[in-house]
C-alpha cells in the first residue's frame, strides 16, 4: 500500500493518513479483520430512482411506495416543522443514509414524536421498518423530505486504510449510524479487527485512539464513534486505532481487564490524563483547540452559521469562581455557555463539569454540556439555534 492513493468521492480533497501516521503494526491489524467478500446491497435510495427497475437501490428494508404515500398524510399540525430541518441538514450530511441518522437522532429532539406515528403507520407494523430506535418517524420525515432534498450518490473511493476499492452506497444504514460517519471506509475497515494483541499492543492502541479522538472511552461502545467535524484524514486515525484495540472478551483474555483496568494500565485514570488530552489543532475560525472533540464541535458551529466566542470567562461566583478566572469553551450570542467535557471519566475532570453545572444554576446561566456521545447528534443539540427563527 501506498501513501500517495488516488481518492474520490466524499471528503477527498482532504487526503488520507499516511502509513506512517497509522499504529505501528497496523498491518497485523488488516490481516486479521473479518473479511467481506462482496459489498451488502444498497440502503440508498433516490426518489426519483424506481426501486423496481434497478435493484441496486432497493434497501434491504425498503418500505414500499404505499407505506412511503401513507406516512406523507401525517397530519401537519402534529408535525413540527424543526423536524423537517433537523432532517435537511442530516441530509446534507448522510445523504441516502438520512432516516437512518434521523431515527436515531429524532426521539432526543421530540420523544413524542415515535409514537405518534407509530400509531398513524400502525397498518404497516409488519412492513419491514428500519432498523432504528425511531423508525416510524424517520419513514415520516423521509416521505415529507424526498421531494425537497437532492439526493445524490457517494462516488466510489479507494478505502483510506487498505486502499480496497469500495461503494459507499452498499453500507448498512445501522453501520453508518453505529460509527457517527458518513461512508469513507470499506466494511472491513468500519469494524474492528480480530487479532489479539500483546498487553503492550492493547496499551498502545488505547493511547493512539485517544489522542486521535480527543477523548477517554469509558465504555467500548464508545470507540465506535468519529467524531464528525474532523477532516478525513483525522478520521482515518480514529478508524485505525479503533481496529487495533481489543474489544472486552480479548481484553480479559490477554490480562487487562476490566474495563477500567484496561484505561488505567494505559495511564489514562491518573495524572497522565492531561497529556492526553487530545490533538490540538487549528479550528476552520482559527480558535486553537485542545482535543478533536472541542475542534468538532467548533468546527460544527462554524459550518452552520452559529456564532460564538472562543474561551470566555464565566462571571464571578463566590465559591466556585471567586477570581473570575474560570472559562467556558464557548459563548454563544444569547449567553448561553458551552462546555466540551471529554474526560468525565476522570473523577477531577467530571466534579469540575459538576461545579460549572451548579454555578450555571445559581447564576441562571444555560449551560450546554457536550461529551463524546453526542458527537452523532450535534444537529439535535444545536437545533435550537440552527431553526430559522434564531438567525
Amino acid at each position: 500500500m501506498s501513501d500517495n492513493r488516488q481518492l474520490v468521492g466524499e471528503d477527498d480533497l482532504d487526503p488520507p493518513t499516511l502509513r506512517s501516521e497509522l499504529p505501528d503494526d497496523f498491518q497485523q491489524v488488516l490481516d486479521h479483520r473479518l473479511h467481506v467478500d462482496d459489498e451488502y446491497p444498497g440502503q440508498f435510495w433516490p426518489p426519483d430512482q424506481d426501486p423496481d427497475e434497478d435493484p441496486y437501490y432497493v434497501a434491504r428494508n425498503w418500505p414500499g411506495e404505499e407505506l412511503i404515500e401513507h406516512a406523507a398524510a401525517f397530519p401537519e399540525e402534529s408535525w413540527p416543522k424543526d423536524a423537517d430541518l433537523l432532517f435537511r441538514l442530516i441530509a446534507e450530511r448522510y445523504r441516502g443514509y438520512a432516516q437512518y441518522v434521523f431515527g436515531d437522532q429524532v426521539g432526543q429532539s421530540f420523544p413524542e414524536l415515535e409514537n405518534a406515528a407509530r400509531f398513524h403507520l400502525e397498518a404497516f407494523r409488519d412492513a419491514g421498518l428500519l432498523e432504528v430506535e425511531s423508525s416510524n418517524a424517520a419513514h415520516v420525515a423521509f416521505s415529507r423530505a424526498r421531494q425537497w432534498i437532492k439526493w445524490e450518490p457517494f462516488p466510489h473511493r479507494f478505502c483510506p486504510l487498505c486502499d480496497r476499492i469500495i461503494d459507499p452506497n452498499r453500507h448498512f444504514g445501522t453501520t453508518i449510524v453505529q460509527q457517527s460517519y458518513p461512508p469513507r471506509w470499506c466494511f472491513a475497515c468500519s469494524g474492528v479487527s480480530h487479532r489479539t494483541p500483546t498487553q503492550r499492543q492493547a496499551i498502545q492502541a488505547l493511547q493512539y485512539f485517544v489522542e486521535a479522538a480527543g477523548f477517554i472511552p469509558y465504555s467500548y461502545s464508545e470507540v465506535f464513534r468519529i467524531p464528525p467535524g474532523v477532516q478525513g484524514h483525522e478520521a482515518d486515525r480514529v478508524a485505525a486505532g479503533r481496529m487495533a484495540m481489543p474489544f472486552p472478551a480479548m481484553v480479559n483474555s490477554i490480562g487487562l481487564g476490566p474495563w477500567n483496568n484496561y484505561l488505567e494500565a494505559a495511564g489514562l485514570l491518573s495524572g497522565h490524563i492531561a497529556t492526553l488530552r487530545g490533538v490540538q489543532s487549528r479550528a476552520l475560525d482559527g480558535h486553537w483547540t485542545l482535543s478533536l472533540l472541542e475542534r468538532s464541535i467548533d468546527d460544527f458551529m462554524t459550518r452552520h452559521g452559529i456564532e460564538h466566542v472562543h474561551e470566555p470567562h464565566w462571571p464571578r461566583h463566590p465559591s466556585y469562581n471567586p477570581n473570575g478566572r474560570l472559562r467556558a469553551d464557548w459563548e454563544l450570542p444569547d449567553g448561553t455557555l458551552i462546555e466540551a467535557a471529554g474526560m468525565l471519566a476522570s473523577k477531577e475532570y467530571a466534579d469540575k463539569i459538576s461545579r460549572k453545572r451548579l454555578m450555571a444554576t445559581e447564576l441562571g446561566i444555560d449551560l450546554v454540556v457536550i461529551t463524546p456521545r453526542d458527537l452523532n447528534r450535534l444537529e439535535t443539540v444545536f437545533l435550537k439555534w440552527l431553526s430559522p427563527e434564531a438567525n
